[in-house]
């Protein structure tokens, strides 16, 4: 798998029931080839949910070598309730702050257990929390910086 998926699977699995505020709320990751009406489509399954975005290299170092070697990272970590149906127990706001608890300064492990970060995630500080409100539906988006190195195969 890449790197991107194994990222996104490392913070999956931070995202424990025992980090929530609430049990039974879905961590869902968006793969890179799903159109945006899948997405939404399962949004309307759910009431309150997470879904992990694909992280996306924003700032890469020349390494010199054959390593990739990326210094800014973004990891979104979306929220997405329906507030007059929510029935989980906790709402946006409070899923977000578990989140931002949960993964800032982690350091999510490779399949093969080992940390996968070059310097573990930490929440944006300029830009911490996104919001995105309409009558029907509240998403915050918790942003986090990450650096990963990947080293060149062969």
């Amino acid at each position: 798998m890449s790197a991107s998926f194994d990222l996104q699977s490392g913070i999956a699995k931070l995202l424990t029931p025992e980090a929530l505020p609430a049990p039974n709320i879905p961590v869902l990751m968006r793969r890179p080839k799903e159109l945006q009406s899948d997405i939404e489509e399962a949004i309307l399954k759910q009431t309150l949910g997470i879904y992990i975005n694909p992280p996306l290299p924003t700032r890469a170092l020349d390494s010199g070598g054959p390593v990739l070697f990326f210094s800014d990272y973004e990891v979104r970590v979306r929220v997405v309730e329906q507030p007059k149906l929510n029935d989980k127990g906790a709402d946006a706001y409070e899923v977000a702050e578990a989140i931002a608890e949960a993964l800032h300064w982690s350091n999510p492990e490779a399949p093969d257990g080992t940390p996968m970060l070059a310097i573990p995630m930490k929440i944006n500080p300029g830009r911490p929390l996104e919001l995105i409100e309409d009558p029907t539906y509240r998403v915050i988006d918790v942003v986090f910086i990450a650096a990963l190195q990947i080293n060149k195969q062969g």
